[in-house]
């Protein structure tokens, strides 16, 4: 379903609600900016733990690797076991930081 099909929905049940006395009646815009699905509301903490999501999968694939070095594999089990923004410095300073 289109933005358009899904505006077009929203306008009849306004008008349905409308002529059974259930809304002033004043037409109101049914989409604003906010609603559309790459914006973020302020407060919004579905994308951060996204991000965490992906972040932990990010650091398990690093985990996985045979090729790491000892201390990189003691690095990525302790980030693993940190917060959203501890994996999030990690996988993008942090790794480059450790010492082979």
């Amino acid at each position: 379903m289109s933005d358009d099909d899904l505006r077009a929905a929203i306008l009849r049940i306004r008008r349905t609600r409308t002529a059974a006395g259930g809304s002033s009646g004043r037409p109101t815009r049914p989409w604003t900016t906010a609603h559309r699905k790459h914006e973020v509301l302020p407060g919004d903490r579905l994308p951060r733990l996204a991000r965490a999501e992906d972040d932990s999968v990010a650091l398990f694939r690093t985990l996985g690797d045979p090729d790491i070095s000892e201390a990189l594999r003691t690095a990525v089990g302790e980030a693993i076991g940190g917060t959203p923004e501890e994996m999030r410095y990690f996988l993008e300073y942090g790794q480059y930081e450790i010492d082979a």
